[in-house]
């Protein structure tokens, strides 16, 4: 069957939606664990503490602890290990000795994590990649952890194979330390020695740890000599539905990608949403696409809504169709909102299905699913954030 003309865009279309669907629901949960570069197992409730990040930012991504223990999440874990083959996924207490036992800190006293960065002005790669890679990004870490159990950790942290020290320094009236090599290990360490982490301590329990320019921002908002960040991105984080993790990106010129939807995707300001559970068994994400005015959100989910028909003429899988129809969209003024919610069962049947089906999107067919519906809701891949040791 040709893939040209009507037929192939429809065809296209429906691939495409079958995409948003996956993304939605690996999205969700692997931003959760990117979070905190794999350092913390997992990651709602209250706000932690985003009022601490600067203002000038591209990303914030808040992630609560309580993910360890969600239930829908956990059973979500178990049935994508399965789909995919990998066996018996960790459970969330071995999860929590790991980490206790590397780093010797009770995971029970961790609260939450803000990770925030702003994209550098020469970036290339993913929205991610910049992030991980730029000269400026955080982590604010909400804990019981005393200082000197938390600085103990840090020090255990990887960077290579160098042995590390944080040496104690002051900013401003906050305590900060900052990451060096023994001096017989300066060869072996793995960060850019003109680039240190740094750790500030807002108080006992609250610690900023990044970049040098990051932490003291951070430590200068919490002293209330400079703004928290607000405008488009803020509101858009503030719109975002209550999760156990939530974001909000800016997206940058350079990564609208191109085909069908470049054309949507290029008046996408700003990227948020949340990842949610309901009950035991149900998980659900919430995207919203903030857009200049209302005509580009409603190009956006007409876009998107156009693919959900043609999923019904194309797809001859059941689980697969009620996959996607769990897929919904709605429009919030300039905001295009997609929202994602089913239970753990749907979900599983679902992605066995589109498994043989997404093996089949290869050379131009997958550039062109990839670009024409799923190119504007998979901006908020930018929430995947820097890495956040204990340090």
């Amino acid at each position: 069957m040709s893939v040209g003309g009507a037929a192939g865009g429809g065809l296209l279309a429906g691939k495409a939606k079958i995409a948003v669907a996956a993304l939605v629901i690996v999205g969700g949960g692997g931003a959760a664990y990117a979070a905190t570069g794999g350092d913390v197992p997992f990651v709602g409730g209250s706000s932690g503490m985003v009022d601490t990040v600067p203002e000038d930012v591209d990303l914030v991504m808040y992630v609560d602890s309580s993910l360890a223990d969600d239930e829908a999440t956990q059973a979500l874990g178990e049935e994508l290990g399965a789909v995919a083959g990998a066996g018996e996924s960790s459970d969330s207490e071995a999860l929590r000795e790991s980490f206790e036992d590397e780093y010797g800190l009770s995971y029970d006293e961790f609260d939450s994590v803000v990770v925030f960065g702003q994209y550098p002005e020469d970036g290339a790669g993913s929205p991610a990649s910049q992030i991980s890679g730029a000269g400026y990004s955080a982590a604010l870490i909400e804990s019981s952890w005393a200082e000197d159990d938390f600085v103990d950790a840090a020090e255990e942290a990887p960077s290579g194979d160098a042995t590390t020290v944080y040496e104690e320094d002051e900013y401003e009236g906050y305590t900060i330390y900052i990451q060096k090599p023994e001096e017989d290990d300066v060869d072996d360490f793995r960060q850019d020695t003109e680039n240190p982490t740094y750790i500030g301590v807002i108080s006992e329990g609250q610690y900023v740890v990044g970049s040098e320019d990051a932490v003291k921002d951070a430590l200068d908002v919490d002293a209330g000599e400079e703004d928290s960040f607000s405008g488009d991105l803020r509101n858009a984080y503030d719109s975002a539905r209550d999760g156990m993790v939530k974001f909000a990106s800016t997206l940058p010129e350079d990564q609208v990608g191109s085909g069908m939807a470049s054309q949507s995707a290029e008046n996408v300001d700003v990227v948020a949403g949340s990842y949610y559970s309901s009950g035991s068994e149900t998980v659900g994400m919430e995207v919203r696409m903030v857009t200049g005015d209302s005509s580009d959100a409603e190009d956006i989910v007409d876009q998107i809504d156009g693919a959900a028909a043609s999923v019904e003429e194309s797809v001859q899988d059941d689980d697969v169709v009620a996959l996607v129809e769990s897929v919904e969209t709605s429009q919030d003024g300039s905001t295009a909102v997609v929202t994602f919610e089913a239970d753990v069962d749907t979900i599983a049947d679902g992605l066995e299905g589109i498994g043989p089906m997404m093996g089949g999107f290869g050379g131009g067919g997958a550039g062109g699913f990839s670009s024409s519906v799923a190119g504007p809701a998979e901006s908020y891949g930018a929430v995947e954030a820097p890495a956040a040791n204990p340090a």
